[in-house]
């Protein structure tokens, strides 16, 4: 299990024993996002207030007693709050501010980045080659994945939206401030 926490940075720790395997001294700010897994690379982020400052990406050792290693460090128009979205190894990013933006995932290279007209809290999703961004005031982008930026659709739930959509057994579901809905099932 990998987690980051403002004591320890991020640490992976064996479930069985309960024993650290590893552990960086990284992200040792307020954290929110989820750890992502992106090839051999663990993800993370971190920041203060409100807002991202810092967007990690570590290779776990390969044998026990080996220190992990930070293969990148981005600064810019990363995400507190909503998860990174890891697709055909590029990482996609809902800021929080309102800013999408995509990366590679193995250089944390910036492959394109957009300002929105809305702020994030929910994670960007994939169904087939579509990213599901929902933004606070309830507005659904619809972007293609790719290496570049090309917004399909933007479809209004008509209401607030601070969730992360799921997708069951071929629905999408939205839960915004004063309804649940689905679509497709």
């Amino acid at each position: 299990m990998i987690f980051i926490g403002t004591g320890n940075g991020m640490t992976a720790i064996d479930l069985e024993s309960g024993e650290v395997n590893w552990q960086i001294d990284v992200l040792r700010t307020r954290t929110c996002m989820a750890v992502v897994l992106a090839g051999d690379l663990v993800i993370g982020s971190g920041g203060n207030g409100l807002v991202g400052d810092t967007l990690v990406a570590v290779r776990p050792p390969a044998n026990a007693g080996d220190k992990p290693e930070v293969v990148f460090d981005i600064k810019k128009s990363i995400p507190l709050v909503p998860t990174a979205l890891h697709k055909d190894g590029l990482l996609y990013l809902a800021q929080d501010t309102g800013v999408l933006s995509c990366v590679n995932a193995e250089t944390g290279e910036e492959v394109w980045r957009k300002r929105t007209r809305g702020k994030f809290y929910a994670s960007p999703i994939c169904v087939g080659d579509r990213i599901f961004c929902v933004n606070r005031r309830g507005d659904v982008l619809v972007l293609k994945a790719g290496d570049q930026f090309e917004q399909l659709a933007k479809n209004p739930l008509g209401d607030n939206s601070y969730a992360t959509p799921a997708i069951i057994n071929g629905t999408m579901v939205f839960r915004t401030a004063s309804q649940l809905m689905s679509i497709g099932g």
